[in-house]
């Protein structure tokens, strides 16, 4: 089946999802107000219902209810964590396209405020000489897999939720030092050669 029926027919669920959550933080506001209790903000509500729905859901439904989430703007990053693994596990494309777009929007919508400054080089770099196998990667930087000549560091630098799993690889056939990132919000890697005098 093509996908954009099945994307067509999801966004519909997750405006309907959106509504029912709308609804649900107005009452709760509402029935605070009654009861003489601290009365919460819409949004507050919002991210306490949806905290609650995407721990109690599963699957289909999970992914729906964090597109909603983005949709009105109260999506958190521990939202995209907590959905990460039912999007991977899933064999339903129009599924895995909603988290991407979903983690996309979110991403860039954040943004301004996550992402640091790209790191310069501090000195010129030449282009090094690559073999065929590192060229091929160069042209391919999206696959997840090293090439068979490349090792290794096991030297994992970093975890961390702006930026992802970083690990340097070396070639033994052109002697290249490449780093393998995996960013939190793609679903796949990005390779780069490492300039000289970086690291």
């Amino acid at each position: 089946m093509p996908l954009q029926p099945q994307l067509i027919s999801l966004l519909g669920e997750v405006r309907a999802f959106s509504r029912k959550i709308q609804r649900a933080a107005r009452m709760r506001t509402r029935q605070a107000g009654r009861m003489g209790d601290d009365v919460p903000t819409h949004a507050t509500c919002l991210v306490k219902l949806f905290d609650d729905a995407l721990v109690q859901s599963s699957g289909r439904e999970q992914i729906i209810c964090l597109a909603a989430a983005v949709e009105l703007g109260v999506l958190r990053w521990h939202h995209l964590s907590h959905c990460a693994g039912t999007a991977g596990e899933t064999s339903d494309r129009a599924l895995r396209a909603l988290y991407w777009a979903t983690s996309t929007r979110w991403h860039r919508a954040n943004a301004s405020q996550r992402m640091p400054e790209p790191l310069r080089p501090r000195s010129p770099a030449g282009n090094p000489k690559l073999c065929e196998h590192c060229q091929t990667l160069r042209l391919d930087c999206r696959r997840y897999s090293p090439h068979a000549a490349m090792k290794g560091l096991h030297e994992i630098f970093g975890m961390n939720t702006e930026v992802g799993l970083r690990q340097q690889f070396r070639c033994e056939a052109c002697d290249v030092l490449w780093v393998r990132r995996m960013p939190t919000h793609e679903p796949f890697a990005t390779w780069s050669v490492v300039p000289a005098g970086t690291l």
